[in-house]
């Protein structure tokens, strides 16, 4: 937040041509949440928005609990959307593979 801008100063900075050097990337923004990656033949399915099944997933970080917010990673790691997980990190090594274990929340599609 030491960095953040009110509206005002933003159209002002964007109106004098520095917008670009004032915003941030989205991956940037959100890399403090913890990041999921999927296989290559998951990413149309993100990029349209469908659950994901653990089957799709290649990595799953320990510390995500059920209820979290993550970045859904291509297998490139380029961020492809934001999801919600469905289960805690320690259920996922014996969950059913066709199980849903992330619900979009807002897909990048411009980033794949």
């Amino acid at each position: 937040l030491k960095d953040a801008l009110t509206l005002t100063e933003l159209a002002e900075r964007v109106e004098s041509g520095r917008g670009d050097e004032t915003l941030i990337p989205v991956a940037e923004a959100l890399a403090h949440l913890p990041a999921v990656r999927v296989a290559p033949e998951a990413t149309a399915a993100v990029l349209h928005g469908g659950t994901i099944p653990a089957a799709a997933v290649v990595a799953f970080p320990p510390e995500i609990r059920k209820g979290a917010l993550v970045r859904v990673l291509g297998f490139r790691r380029q961020l492809l959307s934001l999801a919600r997980a469905a289960l805690d990190s320690a259920d996922f090594p014996s969950t059913d593979p066709r199980r849903s274990v992330l619900t979009p929340v807002r897909v990048f599609s411009g980033t794949a």
